[in-house]
């Protein structure tokens, strides 16, 4: 009490069991101070009972027998009672007043320190402290900082815009605290400048244009030049393989579809067209000849050439069969005759097939005659493995309407990324966005964004 008076909480008390009639006095000493904390154990004794008052805070007292005036009469009339069923619920009475006591008391130092002992990190760290540092741990020191002082230490380290990778080993010398790398990555993702100037991201996944199992059904345009002192319009079938080269005096539409038109007369109409933004593809003149013979015409998104990239790979296979013959006496129109039928008449590595073959629906005469495998069959193989070795080196990356993105700046100047919103996807891997700051909508492939 606040005056120095001792006066009892609870009283408990049960007879001695036959065996325990036998212990000593500091065995019964002892026998009173595990009935008087915790549930009856098994016959541990001395040995024991230590164990399990090392859990406990605690202090004894010596108290000399004429000054235990709080002991009454209560408390010292024993029962016949010798089973543990009456201890068993005297225990759970006396815990349930410690958890009652334990509710109302403030955190203390002494329950800081239990619970210390038994988290996982800290107990760790009690124990090197204790008994020292494992061999194996590294030397190097870092702060553990606090969770109101990590947004200063993280700014900080992000003061000279190095990137995530850089930010994370400057960190690692200096500081940690739990998921740091984690908290680096968000800070480096939040920065509008780290954005602005990031490089390209991963490609996104291959998605090869679809194969049109009919000739002259998909057509790829693309320019050339120039070279040799000549311009040239390069024009090859998606299923066909079959590869068209015009000399262009001058790169106008009308010049264009001049060409187109001679080709078409030959051929037939194709149902689609695959070219760049060239401004002679962009023309209204262009679009209006598309519209009227019923032609889809499909252009690439600015800056991104690959989406047209089989035209692009013929234009290297004609320059390089051209080179390949500069040691040859003819004028070029000749030389381009001589690498023509030459291709024509070669087995695609694609389709397994010469082009000139598929095109006339028959087989070329020649010295040697094979089994013609299934085109379709190979070249969806062939697309698969591309799609399989390019995806390897690929992120799946797709966005939705309304989604913020960073799109590639393709006018040359300015940041390199510029903040957007798509606006609507108008592809597999195609999407038309709006500047953040402007009205404007742009064209952008899933690589640009």
């Amino acid at each position: 009490m606040p005056t120095g008076e001792e006066r009892p909480i609870a009283y408990a008390s049960r007879t001695l069991a036959p065996a325990e009639k036998k212990y000593s006095q500091i065995e019964k000493e002892g026998l009173v101070l595990i009935f008087g904390s915790l549930p009856t154990m098994a016959a541990a004794r001395i040995q024991r009972w230590a164990i399990i008052l090392s859990a406990y805070d605690y202090h004894i007292e010596y108290c000399p027998s004429e000054k235990h005036s709080n002991a009454d009469g209560f408390s010292r009339v024993t029962l016949p009672v010798m089973t543990d069923v009456g201890t068993a619920a005297l225990s759970e009475y006396i815990h349930a007043l410690i958890a009652e006591h334990f509710k109302q008391a403030p955190l203390n130092a002494d329950q800081v320190a239990r619970i210390t002992r038994r988290d996982k990190v800290l107990s760790k760290v009690l124990k090197y402290v204790m008994e020292g540092w494992p061999v194996d741990v590294d030397e190097s020191t870092r702060v553990q900082i606090p969770d109101r002082l990590r947004k200063t230490v993280l700014n900080e380290l992000h003061v000279g815009r190095q990137g995530i990778v850089k930010m994370k080993a400057l960190g690692r010398k200096y500081v940690w605290w739990p998921k740091v790398a984690a908290d680096l990555e968000q800070v480096s993702r939040a920065c509008e400048s780290c954005q602005m100037e990031k490089k390209a991201p991963r490609q996104i996944p291959l998605h090869p244009w679809e194969f049109p199992g009919q000739s002259w059904k998909r057509l790829h345009i693309d320019f050339s030049g120039p070279f040799l002192g000549h311009t040239f319009m390069i024009l090859v079938d998606a299923y066909l393989k079959w590869l068209e080269v015009f000399t262009m005096p001058n790169l106008t539409s009308q010049a264009t579809i001049a060409r187109l038109r001679r080709l078409f007369a030959a051929y037939g109409l194709p149902e689609r067209i695959v070219t760049d933004n060239g401004m002679q593809f962009t023309s209204e003149e262009f679009k209006t000849f598309m519209q009227q013979n019923g032609i889809l015409h499909s252009t690439s998104a600015p800056g991104h050439p690959a989406t047209n990239g089989f035209a692009e790979r013929y234009v290297q296979t004609f320059k390089s069969g051209i080179k390949k013959l500069a040691h040859l006496t003819m004028d070029l129109e000749d030389k381009i005759s001589l690498f023509l039928m030459q291709y024509r008449t070669t087995p695609n590595c694609t389709t397994g097939q010469s082009p000139a073959d598929l095109f006339l629906n028959r087989h070329v005469r020649t010295r040697l005659d094979f089994v013609h495998p299934d085109v379709t069959v190979t070249v969806r193989r062939k697309q698969y493995l591309q799609k399989f070795y390019h995806d390897q080196r690929a992120v799946e990356r797709s966005f939705s309407e309304k989604d913020a993105v960073y799109l590639r700046n393709t006018t040359g100047g300015g940041n390199k990324w510029v903040p957007g919103v798509i606006v609507k996807q108008t592809g597999p891997v195609s999407y038309k966005v709006q500047g953040r700051d402007s009205d404007v909508t742009f064209r952008r492939h899933g690589d640009q964004l």
